[in-house]
């Protein structure tokens, strides 16, 4: 009996231990971003003395990627992700070394449509690296439609576009239920952007990839707002 008391005293012990180990753990988690957007603002601070107005740019821009990343389990509106998307492309400007363009094209009305926070990046980040890195004219445009029975959200990009056996491949495994059988895939990037969109949208939201008529290719998101009840910012259903 003895010896099973101790037994448990020790398991209570290295419980309480993991326990605080855990928690301090997730206050470094907390403490990290905080402190290198700090950083950041005094480093953006100083530059703005100086008139470095193109890196302080850049430096506000690497900073409100950091805040939504601190963010990232709160929906935001599609107008927000779509001046994040910016704010992501200038970096990536300098990062490359391209002179990149963004456009956006938002159908009135839908600029307050809630959607997964930096659920749109991954596919910004796919158009660079995969096809607009040595483009000397590159460019995304961004645009959003509504349907009779949903939002359609299309990412188009000038670049090389993508062979269509790969295309085809990446379709396929974008349209499976069973994502969880593609968890080492090295695209996933592409499939946490389909587990996100349905489980906020339900099983009907899809991505499709495609060639577009610049040679480049098309990353389509298609959100059936009638399966789930999908509000606007303010209250009003969809």
């Amino acid at each position: 009996m003895l010896d099973q008391l101790q037994g448990l005293i020790h398991d209570i012990e290295q419980e309480q231990e993991q326990k605080r180990v855990m928690e301090l753990e997730a206050l470094f988690m907390q403490i990290r971003p905080h402190f290198l957007i700090n950083t950041l603002n005094s480093i953006k601070c100083s530059l703005i003395l100086q008139q470095d107005r193109l890196h302080s740019g850049i430096i506000d821009s690497l900073m409100s990627l950091l805040r939504a990343y601190l963010k990232v389990n709160e929906p935001a509106t599609l107008q927000e992700e779509c001046k994040l998307l910016g704010h992501y492309v200038d970096i990536m400007k300098i990062r490359n070394e391209i002179p990149l363009e963004l456009t956006i094209d938002l159908e009135p009305g839908l600029e307050q449509t809630v959607i997964p926070k930096l659920v749109l990046q991954p596919l910004i980040e796919n158009a660079i690296v995969h096809g607009l890195v040595d483009k000397p004219d590159a460019g995304i445009a961004v645009r959003a439609a509504s349907g009779p029975h949903g939002i359609t959200i299309e990412i188009e990009d000038n670049g090389c576009g993508m062979e269509e056996e790969l295309r085809t491949e990446l379709n396929r495994r974008l349209s499976s239920d069973g994502a969880e059988q593609y968890s080492s895939y090295k695209r996933v990037g592409l499939i946490n952007v389909i587990q996100r969109l349905r489980l906020t949208f339900g099983p009907s939201a899809s991505l499709t990839l495609c060639q577009n008529a610049l040679g480049g290719t098309s990353a389509v998101l298609y959100l059936p707002v009638e399966d789930r009840n999908v509000f606007l910012s303010g209250g009003t259903k969809l």
